[in-house]
């Protein structure tokens, strides 16, 4: 605590806040055996982000399904 970078931490450097632990959401929503349920959490965040991206503005046909059908996409997902 006494060290040099906790007296004049930099403030340009970035800060991660991380959710709690006992976060009663994560429990429900992170199947059993998930070593890392805030990594799987968020990375299922960014490929939905991307996915809805590419529903909107790319060309799988796939995914063209769920062009006008936000519902059944996530439900889907």
């Amino acid at each position: 605590m006494r060290s040099d970078i906790f007296k004049n931490p930099n403030p340009l450097s970035f800060k991660l806040i991380l959710p709690s632990k006992n976060d009663l959401t994560m429990q429900q929503t992170v199947p059993p055996g998930i070593h890392c349920p805030r990594t799987f959490l968020e990375v299922g965040k960014e490929l939905h982000r991307l996915l809805v991206i590419d529903i909107e503005h790319g060309f799988n046909p796939y995914l063209a399904q769920f062009k006008n059908k936000p519902a059944t996409f996530n439900k889907a997902y």
